[in-house]
């Protein structure tokens, strides 16, 4: 009778533990969902500061040799040059690990050039954004996309 309760009391907390660690990493990946909401949100409003909140001071992009001071000035240079901005970013795989996350996406994106009116896109475009936590929020430390090379054309 002893071990049969001893066996329930053990098993009570592994699934205790196990209820809390999940809920743990819900909360995390529910805040990292958000984070992307709001990069999606500032881009459509055209607002710089917002998007750059969700950006870290440490950030970087090798590939295209952008960091944060950079990027702030390239999307208040794209928000100048294009209007009716729509994105749409598809999360196809998020890990995370203690206080960094990798986010596999894709987006979407479309615009109209103030000058000539016309509607662009960018469709399925993928990517992946490397995220660590600052001050206990998340923030975009490194983006890795397929594309991108044309950015000088916005300074």
């Amino acid at each position: 009778m002893k071990r049969i309760l001893r066996t329930l009391i053990v098993i009570g907390i592994l699934l205790t533990g196990i209820l809390i660690v999940r809920v743990v990493l819900y909360s995390e990946e529910d805040a990292l969902r958000g984070l992307l909401r709001k990069v999606e949100v500032s881009l459509e409003k055209e607002d710089t500061k917002g998007f750059m909140e969700c950006i870290s001071l440490e950030f970087s992009s090798p590939k295209f040799g952008i960091n944060y001071y950079l990027l702030g000035r390239l999307l208040d240079n794209l928000f100048r040059d294009w209007q009716e901005i729509k994105v749409k970013i598809v999360v196809k795989d998020l890990q995370i690990n203690g206080q960094e996350a990798k986010v596999s996406l894709e987006v979407t994106a479309s615009a109209k050039e103030q000058r000539s009116g016309e509607k662009v896109g960018l469709y399925n475009e993928p990517g992946i954004l490397y995220l660590k936590k600052d001050l206990g929020k998340w923030k975009i430390v490194e983006v890795d996309m397929e594309r991108g090379e044309d950015w000088q054309s916005y300074l």
